[in-house]
């Protein structure tokens, strides 16, 4: 299989995964988790789409997943998905139409527990701090967090 075509189907196991854990973890039916269109902040021409989208307790929680085996500059597009996230999901002073209260970029795959993957961790965290108070929401309006955190962070959403 070609590196793109490798990369598709890591993607889709990804969103496959944070799918399964919000169904176990929620109770929310497949069918429930849809996604968000939007125009990212490059100016495309074509809307993009989050990976999930779902409803609890009258919020709305979006989110990106981001699935990397090995390294490679890819895995800076996660600071883009910090932006598009502050620019086109979470609901704020500036941006009231957006649709999201809370949003998740959910890291999978063995990449993020490297020292590099860490670091793009650390700096799109930095960026969340600078966003958030730009756009005026709370500092967790958006939350960078591997896989095996995502399960706690939405069991958190039910209370």
């Amino acid at each position: 299989m070609s590196q793109g075509g490798n990369a598709v189907a890591s993607g889709i196991s990804g969103e496959s995964k944070v799918n399964a854990l919000i169904s176990e973890n929620l109770n929310i039916e497949h069918s429930k988790i849809t996604r968000l269109k939007y125009k990212a902040c490059w100016y495309n021409t074509r809307m993009n789409e989050n990976d999930f989208l779902f409803k609890i307790n009258n919020f709305t929680v979006g989110g990106e997943v981001k699935n990397q085996n090995g390294g490679g500059s890819k895995d800076i597009c996660v600071m883009a998905e910090v932006s598009n996230a502050f620019k086109k999901a979470i609901k704020s002073k500036k941006n009231t139409r957006n649709r999201c209260n809370k949003y998740f970029i959910v890291l999978a795959g063995s990449h993020w527990t490297t020292k590099r993957g860490r670091n793009i961790m650390k700096a799109a965290r930095e960026d969340i701090r600078i966003f958030s108070k730009f756009y005026g929401t709370s500092a967790d309006a958006c939350k960078v967090i591997l896989i095996k955190d995502f399960a706690k962070n939405l069991k958190e959403l039910k209370k």
